[in-house]
């Protein structure tokens, strides 16, 4: 599926964004199944919550838009850059939460609607 293009509008995120975006959506299905499977059922919700502490720390320094979601994949990605599978990987956790999360700002449509529960498919 596309990224939503709601979303990206609501986030002001750039053409650029969108694209790590959609290419993380290719391994989507790969994180939501490592989140269902986790031995402790709520890591997702623990992994979900430490993102938004990051993104709200970044906002309230008023980080630019582009630049929130570039340090969301530092701190995704640990202390040093991957190889190309680790930067997939990245990305596709920075897109099932994007997807499903309250971590960024929500699409104007989904604003009464409550974010999806971790390692949760009804979403």
């Amino acid at each position: 599926e596309p990224v939503s293009p709601t979303k990206l509008e609501a986030n002001s995120l750039s053409a650029a964004v969108a694209h790590y975006l959609r290419l993380g959506r290719l391994q989507e299905p790969l994180v939501a199944e490592y989140f269902d499977k986790h031995p402790d059922p709520s890591f997702g919700e623990t992994v979900a919550d430490a993102f938004r502490r990051e993104y709200q720390r970044l906002r309230a320094l008023r980080y630019p838009s582009d630049d929130v979601f570039t340090a969301l994949q530092a701190f995704a990605s640990g202390s040093s850059r991957g190889d190309a599978s680790h930067e997939a990987a990245v990305l596709a956790v920075l897109s099932y939460l994007f997807e499903r999360c309250d971590i960024f700002e929500p699409a104007p449509e989904a604003d009464d609607e409550s974010p999806a529960e971790i390692g949760s498919e009804a979403t």
